[in-house]
C-alpha cells in the first residue's frame, strides 16, 4: 500500500533483489523482463506531504528506480505497465465510511477525495514521459481502461475484474508468450 517516492526507493530495489535478485542474475536464464509500474496508492494516498499537485518527486522516483533496475541487472528489460483510468462515478457512495479502519467498506472517504481523473491522467503522461526520456518499453492500458468503466467490480473505482485484465495483457502477449513464466 505504497506508491514510489524518493524515500522508498532502496526500499524497493532490496525487496526486488530480496525476491528475485537471484533469478534475474541467474545468467543461465534466456532473456529476461521486468514488469513494473506504480501508481493507485500515488494518487490515493491522502497522507502523502512529498508530491504536491505535479508529482515531481514521483516522477524523479520512477526515474531513479528504473536506473537502479538496470544497474543492478544489467541484462533484464524494463516493461512499464502504464497508469489505469480511474471512475469515481462508479463508486457506491452508501459503501464509503469517514475511516478506512471500519471493517466491510469499500474504502474510505479520504481515498476517493484524490481518485480523479485528472490526477490519474497526469500520471499517465508523467510516466509516459519518464519510459520515452529512458528508453523503457510502455504497456499502455490507460485510454483501454478509460473506455471500460462497465469491466470494473461493482461500485469499485478502480479495480478491473481479471477477465479485462486478462484481455488486456493478451494484447501484449501473444501464444508463444504465453508459454513463458509471467510473474
Amino acid at each position: 500500500r505504497i506508491g514510489i517516492d524518493s524515500e522508498k526507493i532502496n526500499e524497493f530495489v532490496n525487496l526486488l533483489d530480496c525476491q528475485h535478485g537471484a533469478k534475474l542474475k541467474d545468467q543461465s536464464i534466456g532473456k529476461k523482463g521486468l514488469l513494473m509500474g506504480s501508481f493507485m496508492w500515488d494518487i490515493l494516498n491522502y497522507q502523502d506531504t512529498l508530491q504536491g499537485r505535479e508529482f515531481k518527486d514521483h516522477e524523479q522516483a520512477c526515474r531513479e528506480l528504473i536506473c537502479s533496475v538496470r544497474q543492478n541487472y544489467p541484462d533484464v528489460d524494463i516493461l512499464w505497465k502504464s497508469p489505469t483510468a480511474v471512475h469515481i462515478h462508479w463508486v457506491d457512495l452508501e459503501r464509503l465510511v469517514p475511516s478506512d479502519g471500519a471493517p466491510a467498506t469499500l474504502f474510505g472517504l479520504d481515498r476517493v477525495r484524490y481518485m480523479s481523473r485528472s490526477r490519474s491522467f497526469h500520471l499517465y503522461h508523467l510516466q509516459k514521459r519518464v519510459c520515452s526520456d529512458l528508453n523503457v518499453i510502455f504497456l499502455d492500458i490507460y485510454e483501454a481502461t478509460h473506455l471500460s468503466a462497465s469491466k470494473l467490480y461493482p461500485s469499485d473505482g478502480r479495480h478491473f475484474k481479471p477477465d479485462f485484465n486478462r484481455l488486456m495483457l493478451s494484447w501484449f502477449y501473444n501464444d508463444e508468450g504465453a508459454k513463458c513464466q509471467v510473474r
